[in-house]
């Protein structure tokens, strides 16, 4: 994924290692948790930490005794894979390096994950498939809450 500084992950982007792909659906205010970076020389991989990721996803497994399509916060979901885990704690290193060269589009590597950016266009987009109860499911507690 090529991004700047303020834009280093979107609704869309996808993270994917070899056998599983999730989806990303939000995107809060800080999603790598760097805000409190202050200068460059601290974007290593000890000073990123997942509990301030602030991202949701989505993914098609068994997680948490549920099936099909699972949303999770990432910060509660990403110990379950370490692949995962590694690959975007790297991302989150490099989301910090663009911090500080706001002008600069980087491109973030990882051998461990990667995270592909969703372009955006109409080839990319279809429309909405009405799920069968889904005023049901949206008025229930606990997917109204996010």
């Amino acid at each position: 994924a090529k991004f700047k500084a303020a834009d280093t992950l979107r609704p869309g982007d996808i993270l994917a290692k070899p056998g599983h792909v999730v989806l990303i659906e939000n995107v809060g205010k800080d999603p790598f948790g760097i805000a409190g970076v202050t200068k460059a020389a601290d974007c290593k991989l000890e000073n990123m930490s997942t509990d301030r990721f602030d991202f949701t996803i989505l993914q098609s497994s068994p997680a948490k005794l549920g099936l099909g399509i699972h949303r999770a916060l990432i910060k509660d979901w990403i110990h379950e894979s370490p692949q995962m885990l590694t690959g975007l704690l790297d991302h989150a290193v490099n989301a910090c390096k663009a911090k500080f060269a706001p002008t600069v589009t980087s491109k973030s590597k990882s051998s461990n994950a990667s995270l592909v950016r969703h372009l955006g266009t109409t080839a990319c987009k279809d429309a909405a498939i009405p799920m069968e109860r889904e005023s049901c499911v949206a008025s229930c507690p606990n997917f109204a809450a996010r």
